[in-house]
């Protein structure tokens, strides 16, 4: 499996959130949209947004709209969990 690579750093993001995507197992990268646009060439993405990198690109996982309609940490630790197990199972 390839490293998941996700930008979810918005304010109010709780601690526990990093404990929760560190525990998926998966290399984790959080980057900046002029970072994001200098490693791999991806410009045009609303922010937040998770991609996965596959084949040496990055595919987009979750979409910006997805992770702003959680009204929780829970609700989000819930989406990227029903996400990854759909992509990885």
């Amino acid at each position: 499996m390839q490293p998941v690579r996700a930008d979810l750093r918005q304010p109010g993001h709780a601690p526990s959130l990093a404990g929760f995507i560190e525990g998926l197992g998966y290399g984790i990268e959080f980057l900046h949209r002029d970072e994001l646009e200098e490693q791999y060439g991806v410009k045009d993405v609303r922010l937040p947004a998770t991609s996965i990198l596959q084949n040496r690109k990055l595919k987009l996982w979750i979409e910006s709209d997805e992770i702003g309609a959680c009204k929780s940490v829970d609700e989000l630790q819930t989406l990227v969990t029903k996400t990854f197990h759909q992509s990885m199972g």
